[in-house]
């Protein structure tokens, strides 16, 4: 790493490990950057940006997991603003590519705006690096694909995704999504679904053993309670959708 000098790019380089032997967990940390600061009117922008991180031990799932996240952006600490750019984060599987903007950082009336890719990934496999058994269902060939992408606001209590493409296999949600105030979350959706077979999802033989049952009868009283679903946590939940 050279001199940081007011107005002067610099290639800014770090390595090191870490580990915190209480959470079982260790690993090491590697960044590389080109940094153009002007120091007197707190600008910082920074490209080429290169950080790598890998981590192992029995808090990491499968022992070890590697990330990687590369990009460029810019920050005015005098003004309270930054900006993201070409953001992409590499991990178990997973490829997210970001773009963001903040302003009135610190203050009440801050403000996030930007968008959000997953790039198509296989479920199966992000599970299976994250040592998470993936079910078994019906068709073999559900939960192959999926992908996200949205814009987003959002301020210090609320956050909105706008544009929303996800798509699992066949089916396809579109809409828009917001969660405002976060103490007390109050959940808005209006999704559109395309098409969604929910048998494909279903335990291997459980559609087909469902059409030959007869539905289970209840005599009232305990064998009535206990067959009845406990909805006590939905109590305070604050949700208005549509969901078509």
């Amino acid at each position: 790493t050279g001199r940081l000098t007011d107005g002067e790019p610099v290639r800014l380089e770090f390595g090191g490990d870490f580990e915190a032997p209480e959470a079982a967990l260790a690993g090491e940390v590697n960044l590389v950057a080109q940094v153009e600061p002007s120091i007197v009117d707190q600008f910082y922008r920074f490209s080429d940006l290169s950080l790598n991180v890998i981590a192992s031990g029995e808090a990491v799932p499968a022992g070890r997991q590697q990330a990687s996240l590369t990009g460029a952006g810019e920050f005015d600490l005098d003004a309270g603003r930054f900006k993201l750019s070409n953001m992409a984060l590499q991990a178990a599987g997973l490829n997210v590519n970001a773009n963001a903007d903040g302003s009135d950082l610190g203050t009440d009336a801050a403000a996030y705006s930007g968008r959000v890719t997953v790039k198509e990934f296989n479920p199966r496999a992000v599970m299976r690096e994250l040592e998470i058994e993936p079910p078994a269902t019906q068709r073999d060939a559900a939960l192959s694909t999926a992908g996200f992408d949205a814009q987003f606001d959002a301020g210090n209590d609320h956050v909105q995704f706008k544009q929303i493409l996800a798509t699992l296999d066949d089916s396809s949600v579109k809409g828009s999504a917001r969660v405002e105030d976060f103490a007390q979350p109050a959940i808005g959706f209006d999704l559109s679904l395309d098409e969604l077979n929910v048998d494909n999802y279903l335990p291997p033989g459980s559609a087909e053993q469902a059409k030959n049952e007869a539905p289970a009868e209840t005599g009232g009283g305990a064998e009535q309670e206990a067959a009845e679903i406990d909805l006590s946590m939905l109590e305070d939940l604050r949700l208005d959708g549509k969901l078509s």
